[in-house]
């Protein structure tokens, strides 16, 4: 397992590389340039906008500027915003903490959703139920989660006015947990239910497939009591396949928060990384897609430890 764990961090470390040198390049590579602000006032000369590219080192070629902030990444320094002039480890610090919430949130209500919703069709198969929960798991598995999180605005906040439409904090300055909790609901469910609809269908397939494998019929035969032959013999062996989907949840699940923060105007970092993008804001972009990379890669390391003890058959020599 030792010997597994580092070439995985190994591997890990050259594809961090890669994706930030993708990343980097594909920035700069976008129309534009951080100095677009300069360039749009009258009063400034071309000597002024050339002494800022070299305060920001944008008058070298963009390999050399690569160099420069992975080096100054390995030595803890995430630059300075472009923009606010302030360091990027306090801007992303700031914009953090709402995207952990919201993601963690989401991870939770399509497990939480998911999972019942699954074993309740594995165990009505081809009943009515199981048809129409099937259904709704494919539909909302094909709908991106923008264009959900602005289906339920219309519903919640516009028609039916129960749920904020947007923002994290009740502006009127009451109650601030259940305001971010009422402000959380919406833009959750729209990163979560896609996610919802795979996990069910994952579950209802697995449990499908396990429920006739002879130690459940054992199981049965012996007098154990249905739920124990349901939770205990047929759901854990069901949960495996189960770890895979959690680990393209996180990567999905987080790219998909960048674009319904800012459906929902939520001051995360998918809002404060389209921000960036926008004002061409390169330290900033680096910033938030190291971390990104970072805790992907990290998931990944600890799903493939989680296999090995949830499958012994599975090794690592």
């Amino acid at each position: 397992m030792g010997n597994y764990i580092i070439r995985r961090i190994a591997s890990a470390i050259v594809t961090f590389l890669g994706i930030t040198i993708l990343v980097y390049f594909m920035s700069t590579l976008a129309p534009g340039s951080p100095l677009d602000a300069l360039l749009a006032d009258p009063g400034m000369t071309k000597e002024e906008i050339a002494r800022h590219a070299t305060e920001l080192g944008l008058d070298k070629p963009v390999y050399i500027q690569y160099f420069t902030w992975l080096k100054e990444l390995l030595h803890g320094n995430m630059g300075f915003s472009y923009t606010t002039y302030r360091p990027v480890a306090e801007v992303v610090t700031e914009r953090i903490g709402a995207t952990l919430l919201l993601t963690v949130t989401a991870i939770l209500l399509s497990y939480i959703i998911g999972i019942p919703l699954g074993l309740f069709s594995a165990l009505k198969p081809y009943s009515a139920a199981d048809y129409s929960i099937s259904t709704i798991a494919f539909i909302m598995t094909g709908i991106p989660g923008f264009f959900l999180g602005m289906i339920l605005i219309y519903i919640f906040a516009v028609k039916l006015r129960v749920l904020p439409y947007g923002g994290m904090y009740d502006p009127s300055g009451g109650n601030q947990v259940l305001g971010v909790i009422q402000h959380l609901i919406l833009p959750a469910l729209a990163i979560a239910m896609p996610e919802i609809g795979k996990i069910l269908r994952q579950v209802r397939a697995n449990m499908l497939e396990v429920l006739n494998e002879d130690y459940v019929r054992t199981a049965r035969a012996k007098g154990v009591k249905e739920w124990r032959v349901i939770i205990v013999h047929a759901f854990r062996n069901a949960l495996i396949p189960l770890v895979t989907i959690f680990s393209g949840s996180v990567p999905f699940m987080i790219g998909g928060s960048v674009v319904v923060e800012r459906v929902f105007g939520w001051p995360g970092l998918g809002t404060l990384m389209v921000d960036s993008i926008t004002k061409r804001d390169y330290p900033v972009i680096m910033g938030i897609s190291v971390i990104i990379t970072v805790v992907v890669l990290v998931t990944n390391l600890l799903v493939d430890v989680l296999y090995a003890y949830l499958d012994p058959r599975i090794t690592y020599n």
